[in-house]
């Protein structure tokens, strides 16, 4: 678009465009195209997305970025370990140990993800079908597993930042009554 004040009729017919009425049909003809191409797709790559959860309704990521975190702290405490001898002749003994022992605690705090669901089940014969199976972490190599009506299920609130970070990351507080 270009602004029209300022502009003789010459120079308006210049830059103007006259579209046909014809060229209009063959727009819009164009434009739902272009949307039934773009809603086959996204329908496409959601049966990808589903297909990759093997049956479940929701699958955690084994690494969160906090895990991720939790193994960086425990790989720079590992160097600072390997390297202590020559670190200690620069700094002193002091500073060294306390700067391994504070990765230590801040991999391991880290690493330590409690009450968080890795894994939404629906489940489809037995006792209790119509209902969902949860595994809820306990620790980062313990688990356990409930069987939950959805009717006594709900999202209390969403946490995080909607906005930023990855597009299918969004975190929410699970009340099951």
């Amino acid at each position: 678009m270009y602004e029209v004040q300022n502009r003789s009729i010459d120079e308006h017919e210049q830059f103007s465009s006259k579209l046909e009425r014809q060229n209009l049909k063959w727009l819009y003809q164009a434009n739902m195209d272009f949307i039934g191409e773009m809603q086959r797709i996204n329908w496409m790559d959601t049966m990808v997305e589903h297909g990759t959860l093997k049956g479940s309704i929701f699958k955690a990521k084994m690494m969160s970025a906090k895990r991720v975190r939790g193994l960086t702290g425990f790989g720079v405490a590992g160097v600072l370990y390997a390297n202590m001898t020559m670190i200690s002749l620069m700094l002193g003994p002091t500073i060294p140990t306390l700067g391994l022992m504070g990765s230590l605690i801040y991999g391991a705090k880290a690493f330590h993800e409690t009450d968080s669901i890795s894994r939404i089940d629906y489940i489809t014969e037995g006792e209790f079908a119509g209902q969902l199976r949860a595994t809820i972490q306990k620790s980062p190599f313990v688990s356990y597993t409930i069987v939950m009506n959805p009717k006594n299920t709900m999202s209390i609130c969403a946490v995080g930042a909607d906005d930023l970070g990855e597009d299918d990351a969004d975190g929410n507080v699970l009340q099951v009554k």
